[in-house]
This record gives structure tokens, sequence and C-alpha cells, in this order.
């Protein structure tokens, strides 16, 4: 049973598409120099991981996380690949919740702000057999008081299901920053097993161009004017 789900406006599919280019080499969470990641014109940061694992597997950490920046070759637009290395047989589970925040870096030109538009997941290193299941799910947030709530993701997969490049997006409200909460599990089952190797993820943005002050006061004085000249029309 394949399921997936987003809300915002949105876009979901299914499809094989073209594969990322790598901008970066592979890091490991614990050794972000400063916990950042700059990726083209996106920064990430303030990376925390947190998992636990049952029944005998082994629960991915910040040592043996891995992550890398890549590009869209569709879209041009920045990312990051996620490594955790999940697995999970006979009676096993693993959990990882996976915190981060997204921001662009500021234009050299001041009149020009680019936010944050959407989201995106492609999922393309997963399997699962018996009654194994591996879920992946994600909420955006504006805030870093996890306010307001701007969009959320996920999907669910099983043995038989498509698990070859499942994309998944969601549109909302540009913002400057947003901050991102990931909740990754895998289930072998009483009789399977699941694994995840890798996935992506990419954000988009749409530019904002803020006129120049003369401008302002040029249309200002412009729309006086036009004012003006109907009041005096009107006198007559």
């Amino acid at each position: 049973m394949f399921c997936c789900g987003c809300f915002g406006w949105n876009n979901i599919h299914v499809s094989r598409g073209n594969r990322p280019n790598f901008t970066r080499r592979r890091v490991y969470t614990a050794t972000l120099p400063g916990g950042t990641l700059t990726v083209g014109d996106k920064l990430f940061s303030n990376f925390e991981l947190v998992s636990i694992a049952s029944g005998g597997a082994i629960a991915p950490n910040a040592s043996n996380f891995q992550i890398q920046g890549v590009v869209d070759t569709s879209t041009g637009d920045y990312g990051i690949r996620l490594l955790p290395i999940m697995n999970a047989g006979n009676g096993q589970q693993v959990n990882a919740n996976l915190n981060f925040k997204v921001s662009i870096i500021p234009d050299p030109n001041p009149n020009i702000i680019w936010q944050i538009k959407d989201v995106g997941m492609k999922l393309t290193g997963a399997n699962a057999s018996g009654n194994g299941i591996v879920n992946i799910s994600e909420l955006v947030y504006g805030g870093p008081a996890l306010s307001p709530l701007l969009a959320g993701i996920g999907v669910s997969l099983q043995a038989g299901d498509n698990f070859n490049n499942v994309s998944l997006s969601a549109v909302f409200s540009p913002v400057n920053e947003i901050y991102v909460r990931k909740d990754i599990s895998i289930s072998g089952g009483q009789v399977g097993n699941a694994h995840l190797s890798e996935f992506f993820q990419f954000y988009s943005q749409v530019q904002t161009i803020v006129p120049e002050p003369g401008t302002i006061v040029l249309g200002a004085i412009g729309a006086l004017f036009v004012g003006c000249v109907g009041y005096s029309r009107r006198k007559r």
C-alpha cells in the first residue's frame, strides 16, 4: 500500500525524474562546522538528531548520519541529500527525528529579497519486504517556537509499492526562514524487513523587488498630481 499526503496548496507525484547533482562532499551531522551547511543560496543550520531503536536494531546518530549538498537538475533548486542508513528486520523498529532550520543567503543587491515558498522531498533509497514499512513525514514552521505551521508532507511505503523516486511537494506563503521537523520510522513488522538509505530535501524561493526610495517618492508625487488635477476639474 502506497500512501502519501500533504497539506497547504500542494502537488504530489511519483516519477523517475532526474537525479540531483551533488554540490559538496558528504559530511557527518556531528562534524558540521558550527552546525551549519551552506548549499548554493541556502543555509542549513541548527541540526538536531534524536533516534531510538528496538528489537536489536541500530539507531542512527550524529556520528554516522551523513548529509550532502545537492542541486535539483530539473529546477535549479538547492537542497540536501540525507543518508541515514536505517535497517529493521523481524520485530525491529527504528525511529529518528531530525530538526533543522533553512534560510536564504541575502542577495548582494539590497533591493532584491528572496523568500522560501515550498518544500519538496524525493525518496530514492528505500525498500521493504514482508510486513516491513517505511514512513517519512515532515512539518514546516515559520518560527522557532513552531508557529505558524506552514505545510506538511508525508509518505508511507510497504512491500509491493513503487519505491523508485517517490516525490512530494507542498507550497506555502513565502517566508524568510523555515524550521523543519522531520519524523522518520521504519519497521520490519512480525515477519519482514525495511531499509532506508537515501532521500533528498529541496526548498525553492520566490523573488521580491523592493523599489528604490526615489521611485517611491516619484510615485507618490505622481499620485498627488493626478489627485489634484481631478479635484480641479470637479471644482470647475
